[in-house]
């Protein structure tokens, strides 16, 4: 890979992190969806056909009243086969013959750290560095980007931009004087998000994912519905330092903390 491809390479990492910051400060504020609305049909034109014996002309009866439902509500035993359509190469965005591994060698490791560290210091108008410095704002952007992580499955984790977020957040703290364990590198972009289960939970910040002694059942580490880690308000929202701590050391110890 070239100079110039190294620059095209990482010229994208500020504008993605950005988009990937605001995505998360409203994300922090999740409150419970409204259902999504159902989609009516236009009400049909008035005919000038004679009145039927209800008093109504046949063509312009309303079709506003009749709401599309899924075949799952008829038959919601039936068997689903979209996870084997998952990662299809339809809807595979690189080449049939693309080998992640053999141009992520090519890559000029060195390089890209050098452009990040140009990155860092260099203050965007439209998004002022905090003391000329967006190091704080890429490390965060990498913790979250490995905070849904869980240990007892392997699910979770970043699914896309991981080789350059990760190492984004290296190359933030290294600037700042520390040491980091390095960066192995090599992860492949996951295009779709898998089947994945996230919680028994039919709407966000519910809290149905605990056994009688308050830790959370199974593989999940995220403590309610919608979170990422725990409720920065307490636990269910109540500012309980000690409940809080628990849900701590629960959460992040199933994030392999």
């Amino acid at each position: 890979m070239t100079g110039k491809d190294n620059i095209v390479f990482t010229k994208s990492i500020l504008a993605t992190v950005m988009v990937f910051a605001a995505s998360a400060s409203r994300a922090h504020s999740a409150e419970e969806r409204p259902a999504p609305k159902t989609v009516k049909r236009q009400t049909a034109p008035t005919s000038n056909k004679p009145a039927t014996a209800a008093g109504k002309s046949i063509a312009s009866e309303s079709f506003a009243d009749r709401k599309t439902i899924s075949n799952q509500f008829w038959w919601p035993e039936r068997l689903d086969l979209s996870p084997l359509r998952l990662f299809g190469s339809e809807s595979d965005p690189m080449d049939k013959d693309f080998d992640y591994a053999r141009e992520f060698a090519k890559l000029d490791l060195n390089a890209v750290k050098q452009d990040i560290a140009k990155v860092l210091t260099t203050s965007q108008d439209w998004w002022p560095a905090d003391y000329g410095h967006y190091g704080p704002l890429f490390i965060r952007m990498a913790w979250h980007s490995v905070g849904t992580y869980r240990l007892l499955d392997g699910r979770g984790g970043a699914l896309s931009w991981a080789d350059l977020m990760v190492p984004t957040g290296n190359v933030s703290l290294e600037s700042m004087r520390f040491k980091t364990y390095g960066f192995p590198g090599g992860r492949r972009d996951a295009w779709e998000a898998d089947m994945v289960f996230w919680g028994p939970e039919k709407k966000f910040l519910a809290d149905d994912r605990r056994d009688k002694d308050g830790k959370i059942k199974g593989p999940m580490a995220a403590v309610q519905m919608g979170l990422i880690y725990v409720n920065p308000e307490g636990p269910n929202g109540k500012p309980d330092p000690l409940l809080a701590a628990k849900d701590i050391r629960d959460a992040f110890g199933k994030m392999g903390m």
